[in-house]
């Protein structure tokens, strides 16, 4: 697999974080920027939903903290679902039981717990997956 992906470029998405506490923020992104040498992540943090609004349909994966300045818990989510189909992360301050994250997944949208050192790999793959199709020389 290594030898198949050494002749391509490396592809790039574009992600939006979405969060308002500075430090947690800057989490985000270097968990974003840690994932490995094929994928280019481009990140831009915003700190309310209104700024993300005004431009979500410029990324390829949100990551979207419950609580913002302009809205608050699962409100937030469906705001943000209603704006746009876009892949979405949450970027959660509380582990989410079993059955809340599988119905999360169903539609689109995974949940990383801030207290995470590093993203699971089910998170690498569904990050993985919103890049387009890359052709095999």
């Amino acid at each position: 697999m290594k030898e198949l992906l050494e002749d391509q470029e490396p592809l790039e998405i574009r992600a939006l974080v979405v969060e308002d506490t500075r430090t947690l923020a800057l989490q985000a992104e270097a968990l974003l920027r840690s994932i490995n040498s094929f994928l280019t992540i481009d990140v831009t943090i915003v700190e309310t939903l209104t700024e993300a609004f005004a431009i979500v349909e410029d990324f390829d994966v949100i990551v979207l903290d419950l609580n913002l300045p302009d809205s608050e818990g699962f409100d937030t989510l469906r705001s943000m679902r209603k704006r746009t189909r876009k892949p979405i992360i949450l970027h959660t301050t509380e582990e989410l039981d079993t059955r809340t994250r599988l119905a999360l997944a169903v539609q689109g949208i995974r949940a990383h717990h801030k207290g995470d050192p590093g993203l699971p790999e089910t998170m690498i793959d569904f990050i993985g997956s919103t890049v387009p199709r890359v052709r095999v020389k």
